[in-house]
Order: C-alpha cells, then sequence, then structure tokens
C-alpha cells in the first residue's frame, strides 16, 4: 500500500511496506528538518528575535532547535539569519559579508551587540529596583531575581549571585518572614522561598498577615472623653485627667 503526502510543492514523501524513502525535489536542505514528515507533527522553527528580549535566553532556545533538527553549521547561519527581525536584522545587515555567512562569528557579534555584558547597567538598575509585584507568587520573582543577577552581575561567580539574589529578595518580604528565613539559616534563594510558601499557606500571602492593631484616637474623641470624664468623676480626687497642654499639643493613641 502506497500513501503520498504532499507537504510542499516539489516534495512528497512515500512510505510502503517495505521501508520509508524521502523524495525532497528542488527543496533546499536548510529546510528539510522544518518539514512534517509521518508520525511527527512538529514542525522545527525558532523564534524570530527582535534584539528587545533577552539574547541569553534565545540563544539557548535557538540551539536546543539547532540540536533537535540536527542542522549543519551552514543550516544554524542561514536560519539564524532568516530569524533576525527589527533592530537586529538592521544590525546583521550591516555586518560584512563573511562574518553574516559565518555562524560562530556571527553568534559572537549578536551576543557582544545584544547580550548581558552590554547591557550590565541596564539589568543593574532593574535588579535593584525589583520588588514583588500584586498577586505575585515568591517563586516567580526568585526565579526572575536569579535570570536578572545573572546578567546584572555576570563577573560574579555562582554563589556570589546567589547572595545578592537572596539578599534583594528579603526586600520584598516582610520583616518577620525574613528573620524566619535568616533563623532557618536559609544560604539560597529556593531554601528562602520554601519556607515563605510554608508560611504563607498557612498565614495568607505576606499583605494579608495581620500585625498588631492600634486604635488611633482622633483629637475629637479624645476632648470628648476628657469631658465625660470630668462629668462622670466631677469631685473625685483619686481621678488623674489629662493635662490639658498634652490634649491641646498633639493626639495620643488609645491601646
Amino acid at each position: 500500500m502506497e500513501r503520498n503526502f504532499e507537504v510542499h510543492p516539489g516534495v512528497s514523501y512515500f512510505e510502503n511496506n517495505s521501508g520509508h524513502e524521502r523524495k525532497w525535489g528542488n527543496v533546499p536542505r536548510l529546510y528539510r528538518e522544518q518539514l512534517p514528515i509521518a508520525g511527527h507533527t512538529t514542525t522545527i522553527r525558532p523564534d524570530a528575535y527582535s534584539g528587545s528580549d533577552d539574547w541569553e535566553e534565545y540563544f539557548s532556545h535557538f540551539q536546543d532547535c539547532a540540536e533537535l533538527g540536527k542542522w549543519s553549521m551552514e543550516d544554524r547561519v542561514l536560519t539564524l539569519a532568516e530569524s533576525l527581525k527589527g533592530p537586529a536584522r538592521t544590525f546583521y545587515m550591516s555586518l560584512p559579508t563573511h562574518e553574516r555567512r559565518t555562524y560562530s562569528i556571527l553568534v559572537r557579534r549578536l551576543e557582544e551587540r545584544f547580550g548581558s555584558a552590554r547591557q550590565q547597567n541596564r539589568w543593574l538598575s532593574r535588579f535593584e529596583i525589583r520588588k514583588r509585584n500584586s498577586g505575585e507568587t515568591v517563586a516567580a520573582l526568585g526565579d526572575d531575581l536569579r535570570q536578572m543577577v545573572q546578567k546584572a552581575y555576570c563577573n560574579l561567580d555562582s554563589m556570589a549571585q546567589e547572595v545578592l539574589a537572596l539578599n534583594q529578595l528579603y526586600k520584598s518580604i516582610p520583616l518577620e518572614m525574613k528573620c524566619r528565613c535568616v533563623d532557618r539559616e536559609c544560604k539560597t534563594v529556593a531554601d528562602a522561598v520554601d519556607i515563605i510558601e510554608r508560611y504563607e499557606a498557612l498565614l495568607g500571602e505576606s499583605s494579608d498577615i495581620k500585625k498588631t492593631s492600634v486604635r488611633s484616637v482622633s483629637y475629637e474623641n479624645c476632648i470628648e472623653n476628657k469631658v465625660d470624664m470630668e462629668w462622670r468623676n466631677n469631685g473625685d480626687q483619686n481621678v488623674r485627667l489629662f493635662p490639658n497642654s498634652q490634649i491641646m499639643t498633639e493626639p495620643f493613641k488609645c491601646f
């Protein structure tokens, strides 16, 4: 039994009982791994890159696609070039021809232009002002801090980066929660996240943790209370009233 799968003009795929055979016609080898084959519906095609996203994260994604598709160096350089859009494409067009057609050189040029080392000051500023957003889980905050510290302090080792990320995490949690983490001797962000998640599961999120409530009494209420006390205890020498100077100058708190 023979079945013919038309996947591209000039390309056909034949399957029979004796085995498998591919006929690619005039389709460039670059795009062969991007065509669906029998039993596989996934198309291997990397995302586009404009230069606004993190380069290291994108390049990791591109390498995974290249290894999965078993691309040659020629395939990689052409696919990477085809994936560049916007400012990244403009930068690519400014490179000499031999740099655009050599994979290792092209990757190095893109890293120099869009990599975290070039934008270290920007990542440093973003890291220092990073706080926990409303509704954000502490695990998501921890993951983001660890990524940002690698870009902001790319010249430090992983242990030093972990300490900086942990200290920044402490700035986004209540003091009592920080004390619990320090008491448990948390050494990494993952350790602190585990402790914080446990307590938040019991007590609620940090915004819901109730602190000791203090009733602040307004100036008018204090005056009314003083008059009422004078009326009820007129002539009782054992009752000490608040001095007039204290009441008239500032409000006080009743606990």
